[in-house]
């Protein structure tokens, strides 16, 4: 709500391209396809009229137990995904599960891509799936290629310049465990940290500086500045 209030607005990962730099905009990822998506997520996205991409493990959809697993977290239905769906607002992507190592990337890609056309009313395109860090680049960009898809998503911190290159997305978790401000202030420490490794890359008349790729880095930089202000307004009066 303090973004939407400071004039920004949400758009789908596959639309963000389209996006002018200059405009204020921001991506919301639901990891894991959890009931609490649905149940806690969807109904605040439909208040406020928000988009996000939900990254879920095919495999474990509308399971509320696994043999072995205790504190084993339920998983929202096909049923429910479909209704997030065609709201318009949450598009379904497929996710590397730890469940998944040791299966063929490609073949799994593909599984994933194809059980969630085949479940999900009017869900007709996989442009995008979320893979781990453990993962080598060249190996998602196979099973990207074979399965049609245009990206992919990779934790920020664990982020190489790699992955980048192959088309990565980067993504910083939070959960309910999460403390948002330290969250806020290693983003910006990470951001601080490249604009002076490049102040001192230009030293050397031979580098050219990546101004298009400093220049969103100085913008997210002053982006959780602000946002970190725009945070404790918001607890002092809450």
């Amino acid at each position: 709500q303090t973004l939407l209030d400071r004039g920004y607005f949400s758009v789908s990962l596959v639309n963000m391209s389209s996006c002018s730099e200059k405009e204020k905009m921001f991506c919301i990822v639901l990891c894991g396809g959890y009931s609490n998506h649905y149940e806690v997520a969807f109904p605040v996205l439909k208040e406020l009229n928000v988009h996000a991409d939900a990254f879920i493990p095919t495999d474990l959809v509308g399971k509320t137990s696994f043999p072995g697993l205790e504190r084993f977290i339920p998983h929202f239905s096909w049923e429910e995904a479909t209704e997030m769906h065609q709201s318009g607002l949450v598009d379904i992507y497929g996710k590397w599960h730890p469940f998944d190592d040791g299966k063929d990337i490609i073949a799994e890609v593909q599984s994933k891509a194809e059980a969630i056309i085949t479940h999900v009313s009017d869900c007709n395109d996989q442009l995008l799936f979320l893979f781990p860090s453990n993962i080598h680049s060249q190996d998602i960009l196979t099973a990207l290629t074979n399965a049609g898809m245009m990206g992919y998503l990779v934790d920020y911190y664990n982020a190489t310049a790699a992955d980048i290159k192959s088309g990565a997305l980067p993504y910083i978790c939070v959960n309910q465990g999460s403390n948002i401000l330290d969250a806020i202030d290693m983003l910006q420490y990470r951001c601080y940290t490249t604009l002076k490794r490049n102040e001192s890359i230009l030293q050397s008349e031979s580098i050219q500086s990546p101004v298009g790729s400093m220049k969103a880095v100085t913008r997210s930089f002053q982006l959780m500045r602000t946002l970190k202000q725009e945070i404790f307004y918001v607890m002092q009066f809450h």
